[in-house]
């Protein structure tokens, strides 16, 4: 029998564990102005400050004392040398003697990003997440898809995090995460199809919302061929009233909210570049008989084909992040932000 291993362009080595190499590569200064506490000031002040040398030093031999900062755990994991085996141990037990964060949303979403494709970093930082409730964990769904861009497999802490959250609330974290990973079908990300094979009876609720975004789409490319405002109105009315919509959907604004019907004589064209369409939808109220449709109860809702609504995402979603920290101040302000 003969085992052939893979050949590499460089000779591969296997460092021996060494007391020495926990010693930092980098030399601090030996002047009073570049002490610690300027080291962390500094790194307070200004986060995106890329660490110089003399303040990885710092922060690796005075990484005893920082154990009880919370905030100098990412600056600290910045330091480490992530070549050298034995460094990369003591980071390890470090990770969990850290101070618990203040905001642990804060830090996981720090740790998430590309700077850190360590694994166990990785999991420590989704571990932070898993205090949060549910209705804050959807305000940060938008950049921990975005994180899974960055993990080195597809099997990994993250996706197994979303993946069991997702699952176990499948109206307020489920149904959010489904179409933030319908935005990114150009990549290979494996959650959605997973997700869909588990989530049981949910699933219908999936599809028929699926199904009423791709006729609104198909609706909205067709009224933007017609010549005239008064010839898309037209066309607008004419395939809401002769649709074949399910008895009850929901749109990824509100999955709460269940709708029956359009109203197709209130719906209009707006006056914009991309002609999108004012809707108004009829919403489904249990155990009562539905009245003739009216402003009243009627829910109006903009749809967008072709826009890219990025930049408005993340303003809306500062805003939300914004007013649930006040909230959890004490500080009620009234914010109201609308859904995209």
């Amino acid at each position: 029998m003969v085992v052939e291993f893979p050949k590499y362009q460089y000779p591969l080595t296997y460092r021996s564990y060494d007391p020495v190499m926990l010693s930092s590569p980098w030399q601090a200064p030996s002047d009073s102005a570049s002490d610690l506490t300027d080291v962390l000031a500094a790194i307070t002040s200004d986060p995106m400050r890329p660490l110089t040398p003399a303040d990885k030093a710092y922060l690796w031999t005075s990484r005893d004392a920082l154990t009880s900062t919370p905030a100098a755990l990412m600056p600290f994991l910045l330091s480490v040398d992530w070549s050298n085996r034995a460094q990369v141990t003591e980071a390890y037990a470090f990770l969990y003697r850290w101070s618990a964060p203040t905001l642990p949303s804060s830090q996981a979403l720090q740790l998430l990003s590309r700077k850190f494709p360590d694994p166990f970093v990785r999991a420590y930082a989704v571990r932070c997440l898993d205090s949060l409730p549910d209705y804050r964990l959807r305000l940060y769904l938008l950049q921990l898809v975005q994180a899974l861009k960055y993990e080195p497999h597809h099997d990994s802490a993250l996706m197994r995090f979303l993946f069991v959250r997702a699952v176990k609330s499948p109206s307020e974290v489920g149904y959010a995460l489904f179409w933030l990973l319908q935005a990114e079908l150009h990549l290979p990300l494996l959650l959605s199809t997973q997700y869909l094979c588990h989530c049981s009876t949910y699933r219908l609720e999936l599809y028929q919302s699926v199904y009423v975004m791709r006729l609104l789409e198909a609706i909205a490319r067709q009224v933007k061929l017609q010549p005239s405002k008064a010839a898309s109105e037209a066309m607008l009315r004419d395939r809401l009233a002769n649709a074949i919509v399910p008895q009850w959907f929901q749109l990824p604004l509100h999955p709460t909210v269940f709708y029956t019907s359009f109203v197709p004589a209130q719906c209009r064209v707006m006056d914009s570049a991309k002609k999108p369409l004012f809707l108004c939808l009829v919403p489904m109220k249990p155990q009562q008989p539905l009245p003739a449709p009216s402003n009243s109860i009627c829910h109006n809702t903009i749809f967008k084909c072709g826009d890219d609504l990025r930049q408005d995402q993340l303003t809306l979603q500062l805003l939300r992040v914004m007013d649930d920290l006040w909230k959890s101040a004490g500080l009620d302000l009234k914010v109201s932000a609308y859904a995209c």
